[in-house]
């Protein structure tokens, strides 16, 4: 095991979250600990003026707690981009700030990164049973097929490439160049990572349906999913193809 603890840079894009931000960034330091470099929030334009106001109160409490207004919107996946390229740690960890993630997770990320040196760290709903607390019947249908699809299209062994809860090393996704601007960034920063021959696992999770705002992911981002893991597929192929 490790004895070195490598530094993690937390991008959170917000967008309506309001009194739950103060447990996510509390859970957030629990779970990292010295790991923890800085949380960097993104804050959707569009978000109420009390958003603000907690955003600028968790600044004033915690000096590893910066913001910043989202400069290209809207979009998950803009905002997601601009975070990883203020990010200074050696890995990031990309998250929700609604608390539907389980913050736990983050522990087990850590510690098998302590374990074994990994590119990539993927969060699973699928690793365990009963891991979808008041998810909606019909998305969990379609994400059901839709990991199936992409295992089979991509020939990766991955389970859950649809989540937007990972930590990655910050050169490899700097290297890569995103482009998703809405929920495919989910997607593309499971897949592009997996093709381009990361050093990868998995740990269990559980996800629980926001108790606070409004969900911006409707079922049809399923097909912005599946676009997106087409567009990457082609271009991998194409560039195996010249080789």
């Amino acid at each position: 095991m490790s004895a070195v603890v490598p530094s993690v840079s937390v991008v959170l894009p917000i967008y309506s979250e309001q009194r739950v931000l103060y447990k996510v960034v509390r859970d957030i330091k629990r779970n990292l600990g010295p790991a923890l470099l800085e949380i960097i929030a993104i804050v959707s334009p569009k978000s109420p003026e009390r958003t603000l106001r907690i955003c600028k109160d968790l600044h004033k409490k915690h000096a590893f707690f910066r913001f910043e207004l989202q400069k290209e919107n809207p979009g998950l996946g803009c905002a997601v981009r601009q975070g990883i390229a203020r990010a200074k740690g050696e890995y990031v960890l990309l998250m929700d700030s609604d608390d539907e993630m389980e913050a736990a997770a983050i522990g087990r990320m850590m510690e098998r990164l302590r374990r074994k040196e990994y590119d990539l760290i993927l969060a699973s709903r699928w690793l365990r049973k009963h891991s979808f607390v008041g998810y909606d019947p019909i998305k969990l249908h379609m994400n059901r097929w839709s990991q199936r699809f992409l295992r089979f299209l991509l020939g990766l062994r991955a389970s859950d490439m649809t989540l937007g809860y990972k930590l990655v090393r910050r050169s490899l996704l700097k290297r890569l160049g995103l482009e998703g601007k809405r929920h495919e960034i989910a997607v593309e920063t499971s897949i592009k990572p997996l093709l381009a021959g990361a050093r990868w696992c998995e740990v269990p999770t559980i996800w629980t349906a926001r108790t606070e705002g409004a969900s911006k992911n409707s079922w049809k981002n399923h097909f912005r999913y599946l676009r997106m893991a087409f567009k990457v597929f082609w271009h991998y192929r194409l560039r195996r193809d010249a080789a």
